[in-house]
């Protein structure tokens, strides 16, 4: 009883000691007596307070793990206030708590960041952060548009992806390469997903590529929900007359069959 009586006294004394070198700013001799008095919370306190998280987190790491989200979502406020947000944003996804990064994000409007953060460390908040897209009424960007459509896609929301990919033009991108795959993915979830429309959405997809040259991927989509004349047709203007032959001839109707071969010879 008495030693245990003694080492309360200790610590009190370690205690008081660590206040007063505190108030004379000698803050790592403070820490040492905190923590010899069993208070390494007032340490992490003492550190918050002049803004050295970094040692405060050392503190932390060492005797009180279980504060450490806490210090760097503290950290994360004060970086905030200096408009520091990247930093910011790494302390809240240290602190296990993408939701507030992606929180500080939208209070700024800035959703294309708040975005790229519910992807990478919350996707089940990426419907969320689409939603405030729509309700803030902000004319997109075709890259924040294109964006917007692969966030869809990847949280099944076919039907908005497809109208995404659709509105998706060579008057935003000159990049064919990227056009084509863009219109070829909104058939693929056509098809799979709305096929009442895939006949529509194929002739547009396929007409578009014609536009920019891309006559062959044309006439394949076209074969592929058995459009033959359609593609025999792509293809001979695309001058693939092997592809047109070998199209006409998958045509069961003799009539058909015989009509679109002449075609494919007269060209």
């Amino acid at each position: 009883m008495a030693n245990q009586n003694a080492k309360h006294k200790i610590r009190d004394v370690h205690l008081k000691y660590a206040f007063k070198l505190e108030d004379e700013k000698r803050y790592k001799e403070a820490e040492d007596h905190f923590a010899k008095a069993g208070k390494a919370q007032e340490a992490i306190n003492m550190y918050e307070h002049i803004g050295d998280f970094h040692s405060a987190l050392q503190v932390a790491r060492q005797y009180d793990p279980q504060s450490v989200p806490s210090i760097l979502i503290n950290q994360a406020k004060t970086l905030i206030e200096k408009r520091e947000f990247i930093k910011a944003e790494t302390c809240f996804i240290n602190a296990g708590k993408p939701e507030l990064a992606i929180k500080m994000y939208t209070d700024i409007e800035n959703l294309p960041e708040a975005e790229r953060v519910a992807r990478k460390h919350a996707p089940h908040l990426l419907q969320e952060v689409i939603n405030k897209y729509s309700s803030k009424g902000t004319a997109l960007t075709p890259e924040q548009r294109l964006q917007q459509a692969k966030t869809y896609d990847d949280t099944r929301n076919y039907s908005k992806a497809i109208e995404g990919y659709m509105n998706i033009t060579f008057e935003d991108f000159r990049d064919v390469q990227l056009l084509e795959q863009v219109w070829k993915r909104a058939v693929q979830l056509t098809l799979n997903y709305e096929k009442d429309k895939a006949v529509k959405v194929v002739r547009v997809v396929a007409e578009r590529l014609c536009e920019i040259t891309k006559f062959d991927s044309a006439g394949e989509l076209l074969e592929q929900i058995g459009l033959y004349e359609d593609a025999v047709k792509v293809y001979c203007e695309g001058r693939n007359w092997e592809a047109a032959k070998t199209c006409a001839n998958m045509v069961k109707n003799k009539d058909l069959n015989g009509n679109l071969m002449s075609y494919v010879l007269k060209r």
